[in-house]
């Protein structure tokens, strides 16, 4: 649940420790630098806290690309951070 502050680690309206808990649920798991591809079920104010753990931890803005319309998911895209640092 965000803070009515921003949090001063981050610079959102989420802690370190929330924002890595919902990076976890779309990062590549053999290595959390190469870019992300994931299908997940999401609301919109999910989607609003995965797109601020991406640029948080891999330094890009996902993609959403709904997938399932009646189960609301969608596919999570982003290049990742070896390429959002130019690696």
């Amino acid at each position: 649940m965000p803070t009515e502050t921003i949090n001063t680690e981050t610079g959102t309206h989420y802690s370190r420790a929330e924002l890595k808990a919902t990076f976890e649920l779309v990062e590549n798991k053999t290595n959390w630098k190469m870019p992300i591809d994931k299908s997940v079920k999401l609301n919109k104010k999910e989607m609003a806290v995965i797109a601020e753990a991406v640029r948080f931890f891999a330094g890009c803005t996902p993609t959403f690309t709904l997938v399932n319309k009646r189960m609301s998911v969608y596919r999570v895209e982003a290049p990742g951070y070896y390429k959002a640092v130019g690696a």
